[in-house]
Order: C-alpha cells, then structure tokens, then sequence
C-alpha cells in the first residue's frame, strides 16, 4: 500500500481502499470489456486508473491480477478496517 500511494502522492491514512473492476457491456454481436482500478478516498472520492494509467501494471504485477484476467468481475485488492 505504501508505494501505491507515493505513486498517487497520497498519505496512506486517506485511502481506505483499493477494488479492481472488470466491466463488460454488450454492444450488440461485440461485447466491450473495461479494466480499471479503484482507489478509495476516505473523504468520499475516489481516483479510478483504466488501463492506460501508469500505476496500472504496477498494481496487476504488484497483486498478480493478470492471473484474474478474465475470472474475476471484482477483487478487493486492500481494504482499510477502522480498529474495534
């Protein structure tokens, strides 16, 4: 999580977490899928990286989500718990 966030130039305490998405649409005979990454601000906010971003295949080697390349629709990659 530590590099994620000097790579967005973010203290860590302000995400709360990080989802990576896999939406697909039917666009007729074609279906169009859409990759992209969710970082999760605790203020309500949210910075969502496609493909294209730089951060992108960091986090896909970081997490080894090209494993999930066509499996998975969502995967939680962190998720900051408040302490009971």
């Amino acid at each position: 999580m530590r590099e994620i966030c000097e790579r967005l130039c973010l203290p860590a305490a302000d995400v709360c977490g990080v989802v990576y998405r896999r939406d697909t649409v039917d666009c007729g005979d074609t279906a169009i899928t859409y990759r992209h990454i969710d970082v999760e601000l605790s203020y309500g906010e949210f910075i969502e990286m496609d493909e294209q971003a730089d951060l992108f295949p960091f986090i896909c080697g970081l997490c080894d989500l090209d494993r999930l390349r066509d499996t998975e629709d969502e995967v939680v990659l962190y998720e900051n718990t408040p302490e009971a």
